[in-house]
């Protein structure tokens, strides 16, 4: 049984059936398999998995789960990832996106893959306001941007030219 507010973790059903609860299942009640099965609001077989959220966030476990018939399963927690991968999941997931964003870019092209990990990892993140000037039409260029979220609009000459979005 994997009980609310556990530490985050991975579950993968490598054989039989887990139930997911709901948040307030009260654990000390006792149902049949039946009733377990028709209380739960997810039901996890061989092959699914349940915490990937919490894992990636450092959340505790959100829902309860209960085990419906025998079987095994394989758990993750976050120490384990670190120490696979040498940093938390959230921070390898987000380089991978942003390598796979810069070998799109026609200027990254043809860097060798140690060299795009390089220039990744160099990245630095700045937030913006709404209506905050980022660049101004006439200033020297000393820096490459790459949007991760919102809308920059282009103005040139006071004219709007044009919008960039995600990743332009």
């Amino acid at each position: 049984m994997i009980v609310t507010g556990a530490p985050a973790q991975l579950v993968l059903v490598t054989q039989g059936e887990l139930a997911v609860m709901s948040k307030d299942f009260d654990i000390s009640t006792s149902l049949s398999e039946d009733g377990v099965r028709n209380s739960a609001t997810e039901v996890l077989s061989v092959g699914m998995a349940l915490g990937g959220g919490a894992l990636l966030g450092d959340a505790p476990m959100s829902e309860p789960v209960v085990a419906l018939t025998s079987g095994c399963l394989r758990r993750l927690n976050l120490a384990h990832v670190l120490e696979a991968l040498g940093e938390p999941l959230h921070e390898v997931l987000r380089l991978k996106e942003l390598k796979k964003v810069l070998g799109d870019i026609f200027l990254f092209k043809n860097l060798p893959d140690d060299r795009i990990d390089k220039t990744v990892r160099c990245l630095q993140r700045r937030q913006y306001s709404a209506g905050e000037t980022i660049v101004q039409q006439g200033e020297e260029a000393h820096n490459f941007y790459l949007i991760h979220s919102g809308t920059i609009l282009v103005v040139k000459d006071g004219q709007s030219v044009r919008s960039l979005g995600r990743w332009d």
